[in-house]
């Protein structure tokens, strides 16, 4: 592999914006690399279909190459977002260990090498060999993932009812040519959830996104997103968010 080939593996660079962002990776095949990332300003909320972390400025975090997840990024006191983002697509590890979607508590010594690397981003030998350091460093203490790989039946489900969101279990189970007792059993194998959980909380994601996004009203979005009513919108969004819509608005300064 020549160099240039080599360095096309990695990305680094600070990325900024204002008020609020959504990123959506809910898509096969995910992330499109490994990431460490450290939020410099606001606060940020990462998930899958497992795992969830809520950081704020200063923490320092890490996701997984192909992992599906989103992200909920919300300015500061200004309306700010700054955090950076180290891209690679090599891993120095065991190639049957995988580590789950994590904020990171490096030492000084990890932490100052972090510093070198985004004093200037190059992707350079020099940037390159101080990630790996620092990746060296912490890894024996980085929560590793479950080793079952999630059934691909599964990211189809998934995608299915991100796209038909009135669908019923039945519905999953014909698009993917399975039956339905397989269907539970797949999601409880998989996210120790049922597929109306699952479905529930991609609910919840798009109406968060709906509502920091456009200026519809609550009445809208619940029968946009097949609510029965407004009332059981807020009660579902209270139960999964602990916030109201109005406080959802609020907190992301819409």
């Amino acid at each position: 592999m020549n160099d240039a080939n080599f360095c096309n593996n990695f990305t680094f660079q600070k990325i900024s914006f204002m008020k609020y962002r959504f990123t959506d990776r809910f898509v096969y095949p995910g992330s499109p690399s490994h990431f460490i990332g450290i939020l410099l300003k606001g606060t940020a909320h990462l998930n899958t279909l497992r795992d969830s972390i809520d950081l704020k400025a200063g923490d320092i975090f890490y996701i997984p190459y192909k992992t599906m997840y989103q992200s909920r990024w919300y300015g500061d006191d200004d309306g700010e977002i700054q955090f950076i983002s180290l891209g690679f697509k090599v891993f120095p590890k065991n190639e049957n260990t995988t580590y789950k979607l994590q904020i990171l508590h490096p030492d000084d010594k990890s932490k100052a090498i972090l510093e070198k690397i985004t004093s200037n981003l190059m992707v350079d030998c020099l940037n390159i060999g101080l990630l790996f350091s620092f990746l060296g460093n912490i890894i024996n203490s980085m929560k590793i993932d479950s080793p079952e790989k999630i059934n691909p039946k599964i990211k189809t489900a998934v995608e299915y009812i991100k796209n038909n969101l009135n669908c019923n279990v039945s519905d999953i189970a014909y698009h993917c040519n399975t039956s339905e007792s397989n269907i539970y059993s797949l999601f409880k194998r998989n996210f120790n959830k049922t597929p109306a959980q699952i479905k529930q909380n991609i609910l919840i994601s798009k109406a968060q996104e709906l509502l920091l996004t456009t200026d519809k009203s609550v009445e809208e979005i619940s029968s946009q997103l097949y609510f029965s009513s407004s009332s059981y919108f807020r009660k579902i969004l209270k139960k999964h968010t602990g916030l109201t819509p109005r406080d959802i608005r609020k907190k992301a300064n819409f």
